[in-house]
């Protein structure tokens, strides 16, 4: 992510010591004085479908930020991608995944 369009979204938050994203979409590595690296936009897979983990400050910037409004708009055309497909049945064990996430 060029810093120069997206400096006002990238955060200090990171997801770090996760498994890998089926997707990595924006990493950040921090090698000023010591070395840090993690997961800034990551899609994981959940049983049929996905979700996205994403720490950048878009919700906190728009209306002020064109950088943050076409981020959002991308995000969401991408989720809609495969909406044309049936809906898949829960995967097994899904009721104590979900408890695990704290749902």
């Amino acid at each position: 992510m060029d810093y120069v369009f997206y400096r006002s979204l990238i955060s200090d938050v990171r997801w770090a010591d996760l498994e890998a994203p089926a997707e990595l979409v924006a990493a950040s590595i921090n090698t000023s004085f010591t070395y840090d690296s993690g997961i800034l936009i990551g899609v994981y897979k959940l049983g049929a479908g996905r979700f996205v983990l994403n720490t950048l400050g878009i919700c906190e910037r728009l209306g002020e930020d064109p950088a943050a409004e076409r981020l959002l708009r991308n995000m969401i055309r991408y989720a809609a991608t495969e909406t044309n497909k049936p809906l898949a049945d829960l995967p097994s064990g899904f009721e104590e995944q979900r408890k695990e996430f704290g749902y």
